[in-house]
């Protein structure tokens, strides 16, 4: 499963539930550790980390976070907004799907129209 996902409040609750106080939750990630640490903080506080060399790839994140003594019980529908909250903001300031190099580019695709047969050729 993966904590950049939708899944990742699922995720999360359902460690949070299997564990006791205190207990520890590891996690390996190809993203950022702020990042997990980010999207587990309501139910998981940061117990340790590393960083594990994969010769010329990046290097995999192993995280241990322990289960907070002082919440009783995590709310599925909170986390999930949590979690959406988290993955918005990484997402759209580390990798963004429009950004002004992109705008500028569909401003200038856009600026002439097509003749209607060659943008029936483009689409189909």
């Amino acid at each position: 499963a993966t904590l950049a996902e939708g899944g990742a409040a699922g995720l999360l609750t359902c460690a949070f539930r299997s564990l006791e106080a205190g207990g520890r939750y590891v996690v390996c990630s190809l993203y950022p550790p702020d990042f997990v640490e980010a999207l587990a903080a309501p139910l998981f506080a940061p117990a340790g980390r590393e960083s594990v060399a994969r010769g010329a790839a990046p290097p995999v994140a192993v995280l241990c976070l322990r289960k907070k003594r002082d919440c009783r019980d995590a709310d599925a529908a909170a986390m999930a907004a949590h979690c959406r909250g988290v993955q918005d903001a990484f997402f759209g300031a580390a990798r963004p799907l429009l950004d002004e190099a992109r705008r500028e580019a569909l401003r200038t695709s856009f600026s002439e129209a097509l003749p209607l047969g060659t943008a029936f050729e483009a689409l189909f």
